[in-house]
């Protein structure tokens, strides 16, 4: 039985009135006030075969029920499951050209199986025309189900086109090809595709085209489901009448006032490097009780960098506005106070740019602040933009040595102008404070030996009290202004009803509890959870609605990410994994999650201040950071472009320097006539430079800058010294990346892959309102963009990417991933980062430390590859146990592998740490893998019984194989 332990420490002010859940009563035990789920792991073993969906994640229905919306605002637009497949097509469907199309049966499901014609071959398929109403100004997910059994029908899937064909208003064709990746997968698989279609759009038509002979595809699931891309057309005109409606004030930022502890805002700092190039570090920023509104304000330090604090996405399509010209005015708000006089910036901006922006001059007294942002919104495209902006205030460092401080309170962004000091954005506002309150590294990360504290805060308005008094100066725009009411005492009243839940990186719930909140006279009411929870990744939900959940509205809501893991997990020296670092961002949690060591690039133009003269005050930073963490380095290298400042460079470089690297990745030239000699030049020369100054320093060689015919051993350079490949293999799928790792495992004596690539995806949208989306191709009036990435699904890849570097003898593996990288904008890139934007861990954080607390000190012994794709790992590590990493490389749905004489001692979990069922069938035990990872943990003294059972794994096979359906 699985059982997670939850011990009660204290109960700061208790939330009155624990219920039962709605939708029947859970098994569980009470505690804490809530309830603990008590559950098997196979109670809980299809969420691992299930898709991932945004926003709701993997959530059963009691979760959805409880933290999102009723309608949730998707609705299903077409469903095609080909029941009624017949030799000459489906109904719905036009034929094109001759394909061979037959109905088939799997898994008691049935599907539609397409072959090209047999002789002569000529490109046909099969198109469906879909209703352009039903697409029009939607956002929408298609889903396409099908399967691929073999290597054979694998390969047959390239001749496979699946494309989106529109006409526009003008009439113009636009297609917009939909790309396909598979693999080896012995059941029904889903790809997933987000859309968006212009209004404008005209007839639409779905296609799958065969392109070549020998093509096989088996389809049997066609899912549209779509949502409004706005939340409304554009208000039109309300006639002749002159009264002026009654407008709702709207404040787009959910705990502006910094009451609640709402995370949806992140903040980063700028520091420059000495060619100006920009540089992101985190700041160090904490609540603090010098407040206008309230008892908490934002207090940021700031050095001699730029502070920057950022609110969004945020919607700024009007809802209750009425706007006849398609010109909208949001009014900014908000307070500010400095240490010593500095310049804070305001910008309001979407992805084409930004909207406006204007400065203000701080000072030591409390000031209140305002600007009218003036948005022209009159086409779709516009307000499209509009729906993902975001606020950023940046503040300006003054270069002096002692941090400057800077206080903001009580932000609002709102859609009518307001005396008031402040507009909530609820009447009650709720909020979690994580158990790490002032985060400037990875923040949330906790030992697993240790209770995980949470506060959870819900705020009234108007409060009891304000200190808008204080405010010496207010600046603002010649606006209509509202009367000014006092804020009077709250009375004790009762808000709805409160959801808290704790849910794993499954999104499965752990912890539930429901309360009926009443909100005393001081208009707050905190309530403190401690609980004891094993490794693993969490987060914790908090909606507050105004009656029961899923059947009344929403008023509020918060989430939080926590991770547990073991702090004081030792790391070995010259441990296999390491990580990479975006600039000096050296995160002091390097070591806690397992990354003895990490990669810096550092150009040479980067820190040059004029030729032959370089400043690397961020190196030695740096170097001294890894010092205290205990964190060895390697260094990327791109020298000088002038061989003639080659010695300067690194002379200035490895110069006073408390350690030196322990190994230089030097970077081939960008442009050269002769690339191959003019690198090999280069390492020849830093090869005999070391072998003087540095001979314990490794010198890696980057091989991914050749092609194939370069990258021969007869053409590679040859040096003096030991050096070892240095590889970056870019790909969807880790494992396709084998065949090249294979080849220059067999060339090189060494070989080290210090640059990894990652692709880490996050928890769905926070604020469950408005999603930041990439586009990736378009076509006119319909745009694909990026698919928000599976969170488990993506950390099983990334360690997936490292293991597989044992299969080639790799000695040391870097992954591109970084542990400390603050990102500046909604817009960044995050896939690389193990972290959100608050720097909260993510799912690959955990997916990581668990690796390389099993994998640090292990040897990689063997490897089996199972005919249908499923691979197996046998590592043996210092202590005497065993570890069998065992995955699939593409899919969700299982594949059985039996494993004979394995003893029930020996212990399954997966790659967050949860342990997996395990059956048993005859004289076998049964291990379900897909493309999520297992490992298999054998203690010592059954070391021998977990090596000798891989001899005899065998596929179990309990579903009839595909035949077509009589």
């Amino acid at each position: 039985m699985y059982l997670i332990r939850i011990l009660v420490i204290s109960i700061l002010i208790p939330l009155v009135g624990c219920v039962e859940p709605q939708g029947g009563k859970l098994v569980g035990q009470r505690v804490s006030g809530g309830i603990l789920l008590l559950k098997n792991p196979i109670e809980t073993r299809d969420l691992k075969y299930a898709d991932w969906f945004e926003t709701a994640g993997r959530m059963d229905t009691y979760a959805r029920t409880r933290h999102l919306a009723p309608s949730n605002g998707w609705k299903t637009l077409l469903v095609e499951e080909f029941d009624e497949v017949i030799s000459q097509g489906s109904p719905g469907w036009q034929i094109i050209g001759k394909p061979a199309i037959r109905p088939i049966r799997l898994d008691d499901t049935k599907g539609i199986e397409l072959l090209a014609p047999k002789d002569p071959f000529e490109m046909c398929g099969i198109q469906r025309i879909i209703n352009p109403t039903l697409l029009a100004g939607r956002d929408v997910r298609l889903e396409v189900r099908f399967t691929c059994r073999s290597s054979r029908r694998v390969k047959a899937l390239s001749g496979i086109s699946l494309s989106l064909r529109a006409i526009d208003g003008s009439g113009a064709l636009h297609t917009l090809d939909l790309p396909i990746v598979a693999d080896v997968s012995p059941g029904w698989e889903s790809q997933h595709y987000r859309l968006r279609f212009h209004p404008t759009i005209g007839p639409i038509t779905i296609r799958i085209d065969i392109t070549s002979p020998d093509t096989i595809f088996t389809i049997d699931r066609i899912t549209l489901t779509g949502k409004e891309t706005l939340p409304q057309s554009m208000p039109k005109s309300a006639g002749k009448s002159t009264s002026q409606p009654v407008v709702q004030p709207i404040n787009l930022i959910a705990g502006g006032d910094f009451e609640t502890g709402q995370h949806l805002f992140f903040t980063s700092a700028t520091k420059y490097w000495p060619n100006g190039d920009e540089m992101s570090i985190p700041s160090q920023w904490e609540f603090d009780y010098d407040a206008v509104v309230g008892e908490n304000s934002m207090l940021i330090h700031i050095a001699d960098e730029t502070g920057r604090l950022v609110f969004g996405p945020l919607d700024l399509n009007p809802k209750s506005i009425t706007s006849r010209s398609g010109i909208l005015k949001w009014y900014l708000s908000f307070h500010a106070r400095v240490e010593r006089p500095t310049t804070i910036i305001a910008t309001l901006r979407n992805r084409k740019g930004t909207i406006e922006q204007s400065s203000f001059q701080l000072t030591n007294d409390w000031q209140r602040f305002t600007k009218t942002f003036t948005i022209t919104a009159r086409t779709y495209d516009e307000r499209v933009e509009l729906a993902s902006t975001e606020l950023l205030f940046d503040v300006l460092g003054d270069g002096l040595s002692k941090p400057n401080r800077c206080w903001l309170d009580a932000v609002a962004l709102t859609n009518v102008y307001s005396e008031k000091p402040y507009i909530p954005s609820e009447p009650v506002e709720v909020g979690l404070f994580g158990p790490v309150p002032n985060p400037t590294d990875l923040s949330n990360l906790l030992d697993l030996k240790s209770p995980v504290s949470f506060g959870i805060r819900l705020r009234a308005y108007p409060a009891k009290q304000t200190k808008s008094d204080s405010a010496k100066a207010t600046i603002k725009p010649a606006a209509e202004s509202d009367t000014d009411q006092k804020a009077t005492s709250t009375p004790d009243i009762k808000v709805g009803k409160l959801a808290v839940d704790v849910l794993d990186a499954w999104d499965r719930v752990v912890w539930t509890k429901t309360t009926t909140p009443i909100i005393p006279a001081t208009g707050v009411l905190n309530d403190t959870i401690k609980l004891q929870l094993p490794r693993g990744y969490y987060r914790v939900l908090a909606t507050l609605w105004s009656g029961e959940p899923g059947e009344s509205k929403i008023i509020s809501r918060a989430n939080l990410a926590i991770a547990t893991i073991d702090l004081n997990d030792p790391v070995p020296l010259s441990n296999m994994f390491g990580l990479s670092t975006d600039g000096a961002n050296v995160s002091m949690r390097t070591t806690h999650i397992g990354a003895g060591w990490v990669r810096m690039d550092l150009p040479a133009h980067r820190v040059q201040i004029r030729p032959g003269l370089y400043d690397f005050t961020f190196w030695r930073l740096l170097v001294a950071q890894c010092k205290r963490a205990q964190v060895e380095i390697f260094v990327g290298l791109t020298l000088p472009k002038s061989k003639a400042l080659w010695k300067m460079f690194l002379e200035q470089l490895f110069k006073d320097n408390e350690i030196l690297p322990i190994g230089a990745v030097i970077h081939p030239p960008a442009i050269s006539a002769q690339p191959i000699q003019e690198y090999a030049n280069q390492l020849a020369w830093i090869s005999d430079l070391l072998t003087v100054h540095a001979p314990e320093m490794k010198l890696i060689q980057y091989l991914s800058g050749w092609d194939d015919e370069s990258a021969s051993p007869s053409n590679r350079p040859k040096f003096t010294t030991g050096i070892s490949g240095f590889t970056c293999i870019e790909t969807q799928i880790p494992e396709a990346c084998e065949p090249t790792l294979e080849t220059l495992g067999a060339q090189n004596q060494h070989l080290w892959d210090l640059r990894v690539p990652a692709h880490i995806g996050g928890a769905p949208n926070r604020s469950a309102k408005t999603t930041v989306n990439n586009p990736l191709a378009a076509d006119g009036p319909i745009e694909l963009l990026a698919y928000p990435i599976d969170p488990v699904r993506s950390a099983s890849r990334f360690v997936r990417s490292l293991l597989i570097r044992s299969l080639a003898g790799v000695e040391m593996v870097c992954s591109d991933a970084v542990v400390l990288s603050p990102v500046r904008s909604i817009y960044d890139e995050t896939s690389r980062c193990l972290h959100e934007k608050d720097l909260s861990p993510r799912a690959a954080l955990v997916a990581f430390d668990l690796m390389t607390s099993l994998l640090n000190d292990a040897t990689a012994k063997r490897w089996i590859d199972a005919p249908d794709g499923s691979r197996l790992l046998y590592f043996e590590k210092d202590n005497g146990q065993a570890v069998v990493a065992a995955w699939r490389p593409f899919g969700l749905s299982p594949t059985k592998l039996g494993f004979v004489n394995l003893p029930a001692n020996i212990k399954v979990i997966d790659c967050m740490g949860l342990p997996e069922p395990v059956v048993s069938k005859a004289d076998r035990r049964i291990v379900e893998v897909n493309e999520i990872i297992r490992y298999l943990i054998a203690p010592a003294d059954h070391r021998e019984n977990l090596r000798q059972s891989l001899d005899s794994v065998k596929i179990m096979i309990d579903s009839a194989a595909t035949n077509p359906a009589g």
